[in-house]
């Protein structure tokens, strides 16, 4: 179960924790991904996939389904925008484009070109193929009293955008320390497109997030856990003479466990988010640029998917081999935050 620390500053880790955390990073070879001042990811569990497939509202309340994943998942299917009429659909990957411009969505054999870098596009378009929906957890089932065992969707293991979605599940645990930039071996790794956040501003946005969870805790009306999710998400798409537009956005859900195990909706405080999407993505644009990019791109995927199935296996086959830059390798274990 996710802890919050109701408390408006910076927790400060008790010294034996971050000499087992120091002990930890020294004992294993290689570069290590860290966040804020003192959180350090490691490959302390094998890595293993998370292979599980949510189903709208239905799994939020389910505790068999949050109790594994508190972290994020995605199974909307996009439809046409009110009057927007599809007679033809076709995805096309052209690698002799520019990184960025090499997806190229035809609606009506008029041809729109995406703005969606490799390192998000090869990765979403396998995860929109696969049956499971969940993306990542820390619920992970090796986790100990010490670390939360991390677990990826196999479509994003070793890739940059699962790092950038693993951040979006544990901002909200403690927004000052977990807002920054990932850093590899003491280094930003950004992808094509991606640039440093004004810091100042990311801190305010992180500070007021970070203040009105302790208001809802302290009120009695906060939460045990969450699920970022799509359920319920009208994700929507339609054209002009220029342009294609994908629109929705994701939103945390909030829940309690009750006296007898039930899943129970934090209503107020899932109210109040809701309408929060912008703000909290302030805290870090680039987490939630990539975390829609996610939902809306799987979601038009799964259209694609369900209406032209050979044209979108014809696709598929086209970008399966390519290997993205930056290449990294994931954490599997995140110190448990006490």
């Amino acid at each position: 179960m996710r802890t919050f620390f109701n408390q408006v500053k910076r927790r400060l880790l008790v010294s034996f924790l971050i000499l087992l955390q120091m002990l930890q990073i020294l004992a294993q070879p290689g570069s290590h991904w860290t966040v804020g001042k003192h959180t350090a990811f490691t490959n302390h569990f094998a890595m293993t996939s998370l292979a599980i497939a949510s189903d709208g509202y239905s799994s939020l309340r389910a505790l068999s389904f949050v109790s594994r994943v508190g972290g994020v998942s995605f199974d909307g299917v996009a439809a046409p925008a009110d009057g927007t009429t599809v007679s033809s659909f076709n995805l096309k990957y052209d690698p002799n484009e520019a990184d960025g411009q090499r997806l190229k969505i035809v609606v009506n054999n008029e041809s729109y070109t995406s703005d969606l870098p490799d390192w998000q596009l090869i990765p979403i378009a396998k995860y929109a193929n696969s049956y499971n929906t969940a993306c990542v957890t820390l619920f992970g089932p090796e986790s100990d009293s010490l670390h939360e065992h991390i677990q990826f969707h196999a479509s994003f293991q070793n890739s940059l955008l699962g790092m950038r979605i693993l951040q979006s599940d544990i901002m909200l645990i403690d927004p000052i320390e977990y807002h920054e930039v990932f850093q590899y071996g003491g280094h930003y790794l950004l992808g094509r497109g991606e640039m440093q956040p004004d810091a100042n501003k990311a801190m305010k946005a992180a500070e007021g997030i970070e203040y009105l969870i302790y208001a809802f805790q302290q009120a009695g009306k906060g939460y045990h856990s969450y699920v970022l999710t799509d359920a319920g998400i009208k994700i929507r798409f339609s054209t002009d003479a220029n342009s294609f537009y994908l629109t929705g956005d994701p939103y945390y859900y909030f829940f309690k466990y009750g006296a007898n195990h039930e899943v129970l909706p934090s209503t107020e405080m899932n109210r109040s988010f809701k309408k929060l999407y912008a703000e909290i993505s302030e805290m870090n644009p680039l987490v939630y640029e990539s975390v829609s990019n996610t939902m809306k791109y799987a979601a038009l995927f799964r259209y694609v998917k369900q209406n032209y199935p050979a044209r979108w296996q014809t696709f598929l086959q086209s970008v399966w081999y390519v290997r993205p830059k930056p290449q990294v390798v994931t954490p599997t274990a995140m110190p448990r935050p006490r």
